[in-house]
């Protein structure tokens, strides 16, 4: 994985997305215990790693095996992001494999096949979606491909990401 650098603007996004995400976290916790009892929150930790801002959506990465916490049950994280950032919000799960992670960058939609080439120049990726997907997963203007080829280059130094 290549060295990310965020802005401090990006640093601070990710720091209230943090806070939003525990908060609704403990609020469950809460939910779920007697009034004397205090919720376990020490062992709540949200690991941001990463963003990247549109002017109408924001898309976290979060660490390994963090997905779950990110959304929250019923998804309530998810739309307590929404309403805090005013703005439409996905959250991919990380992984240290790549084919994996492009995976979870797609998501919701399906790849069918991907291949890997590692070569002098570089790592190129090819995705192959079904092709009443291929427009969704593109996304209007390339708008969900750029999201993926940004978080791909900077987690997985990949040199290109082409989708069929």
């Amino acid at each position: 994985m290549g060295e990310v650098t965020l802005s401090m603007e990006a640093m601070q996004i990710i720091a209230t997305a943090e806070d939003v995400i525990l908060k609704e976290a403990r609020k469950q916790i809460l939910k779920g215990k007697d009034a004397g009892e205090k919720a376990p929150v020490g062992q709540l930790k949200i690991n941001i790693m990463d963003l990247v801002e549109e002017e109408d959506k924001i898309t976290f990465l979060v660490g390994k095996g963090q997905l779950g916490l990110a959304l929250g049950k019923g998804a309530r994280n998810l739309e307590a992001l929404k309403k805090v950032f005013g703005k439409e919000v996905k959250v991919v799960e990380y992984d240290d494999d790549l084919e994996r992670f492009v995976r979870n960058l797609f998501k919701p939609h399906t790849i069918e096949t991907i291949s890997v080439e590692s070569e002098e120049d570089g790592i190129f990726v090819r995705c192959v979606v079904k092709p009443e997907d291929k427009g969704k997963a593109i996304g209007k203007a390339g708008r969900n491909i750029n999201v993926v080829r940004t978080l791909a280059r900077r987690h997985h130094n990949i040199s290109e990401l082409k989708v069929e």
